[in-house]
């Protein structure tokens, strides 16, 4: 389902650190309107497999994210912010 995870540094916002995290998917059956009835959940990847592993990678809490996710035809479906 995913294809290739980008994840950049960039500079601060208000004093706190800045990480953009692109997320490229394999196919392009998948859009923001079907996204949770193909299994695949945002909240769930952010919550589980990124917000967690924070701590251990040093990265501090008051940092500023934003989440993009795009299919294989590169229709953006998700840009949060977080």
């Amino acid at each position: 389902m995913i294809d290739e995870v980008k994840v950049s540094l960039s500079e601060p916002v208000n004093g706190n650190p800045y990480i953009l995290i692109q997320i490229y998917l394999k196919t392009s059956d998948i859009n923001s309107s079907n996204m949770y009835e193909k299994g695949f959940d945002p909240h769930y990847l952010v919550d589980i497999h990124i917000a967690r592993f924070l701590k251990y990678l040093g990265i501090p809490k008051t940092t500023y994210m934003q989440l993009q996710v795009f299919n294989s035809d590169m229709e953006q479906l998700i840009d949060w912010s977080f």
